[in-house]
């Protein structure tokens, strides 16, 4: 009798147990427990209602909170990128504040400048031939000393699409001696048609051209030529491999100064590490210096100093040309100057400055870019 009772028992527990792991619906008894797709009269065809709508529900509340998290996430990173923009324009405006030029002029202390002989480097004025080329389009035009009708080169069309800008000399006081003592039978083409693909940007390169308008170098790693004085030129050096874009125009990886009677080279030794050289152009925020990123001393430009000229009114410098007065000690103490910025980094620079004094010695000079910046608005 204990036996049935004991039997009986578990039989209704287990009952009890089944029954509170299923649903019924209509005439459908699901048993959710056993099978997840339940039964329908002893048949596994449909899942449970009941439970689908629970599923249903659960999968409905679990998007809604995705949703929220991803709300809070791209709420979270669109207020960062606020947050970084807000910072970095900061960042900049307080780096243009401590740059910006607040002190009146003052004679450079000597503990800013370093001065550095190059030895038995002298120039010699020496002018060849006497067909001066002077540019500034496709075309050369020919300057004779005769005062002659002036004669186009290259002869062809052809030629002429081959060049994007021609640079040579022109008559300083109607006469045909060139201007600094620019080399007759001399000229420097930036080339239209020899661009080369450089890390995505099309660039030009340069190259010193004689009357015939033979190339003399044919690298297309030179991208700047500059008549320097007499027959020096500066030549700076970017290789496309390392080439950056084409707003850094003035960017090089070397520079060097090139002779066209010696045929000579005298390379721009830098000894630091450096990641770029930016040649500074001549042109300052109240005065234009005569040149490209080559400095001219206009007092100088007739090969003689004078205080006079028929092409400047105004034969006063400014601007970084006071920073070269300075450095050479006068306005009649040098002949032709460029400014090198060694860039180290971004935020870590300083310059060489390179000059030709008035007894035709280069000299060069460092100078920390505080001092340098002192002088933009002269």
């Amino acid at each position: 009798m204990k036996t049935k009772i004991l039997l009986l028992t578990l039989i209704m527990f287990s009952l009890s147990y089944i029954n509170g792991q299923s649903h019924k619906v209509g005439q459908a008894n699901y048993n959710c427990k056993l099978n997840k797709k339940g039964w329908f009269f002893n048949s596994e065809k449909f899942p449970c209602p009941a439970c689908e709508a629970v599923e249903k529900k659960e999968e409905l509340a679990k998007k809604v909170e995705n949703k929220r998290r991803g709300d809070i996430a791209k709420a979270k990173a669109e207020a960062d990128k606020i947050a970084n923009e807000i910072a970095s324009k900061k960042e900049l405006a307080e780096q243009i504040e401590k740059n910006k030029v607040t002190e009146v002029f003052v004679k450079m202390p000597k503990t800013d400048i370093v001065e550095q002989k190059i030895e038995n480097k002298k120039t010699e004025p020496q002018i060849l031939g006497n067909r001066f080329m002077s540019g500034g389009g496709s075309y050369f035009y020919i300057e004779n000393d005769d005062n002659s009708t002036s004669k186009i080169i290259p002869a062809t069309d052809a030629l002429a699409l081959e060049i994007k800008k021609s640079y040579g000399t022109w008559k300083v006081k109607g006469k045909s001696v060139a201007r600094f003592l620019h080399p007759a039978e001399t000229g420097v083409i930036l080339y239209e048609s020899k661009a080369e693909y450089c890390n995505g940007w099309y660039i030009h390169y340069y190259d010193i051209v004689d009357f015939d308008l033979k190339p003399l170098f044919s690298d297309k790693s030179i991208h700047h030529i500059e008549h320097f004085y007499e027959n020096w030129f500066l030549i700076g050096y970017y290789p496309c491999e390392s080439y950056k874009g084409s707003s850094n125009i003035a960017w090089f990886k070397s520079l060097k100064l090139y002779n066209v009677k010696t045929k000579k080279f005298i390379d721009v030794n830098i000894d630091d590490t450096f990641d770029y050289l930016r040649l500074h152009d001549t042109h300052s925020l109240n005065h234009d210096g005569i040149g490209d990123l080559v400095f001219h001393n206009r007092f100088f430009e007739s090969g003689e100093y004078n205080t006079e000229s028929e092409n400047f009114s105004d034969m006063k410098h400014g601007g970084y040309e006071l920073l070269i007065d300075n450095l050479a000690g006068g306005n009649d103490r040098w002949k032709a100057a460029v400014c090198i910025s060694v860039n180290k980094s971004l935020n870590d620079y300083y310059y060489k400055i390179y000059m030709i004094k008035d007894n035709n010695e280069f000299e060069i000079f460092t100078v920390d870019s505080n001092e340098f910046k002192t002088y933009f608005d002269k």
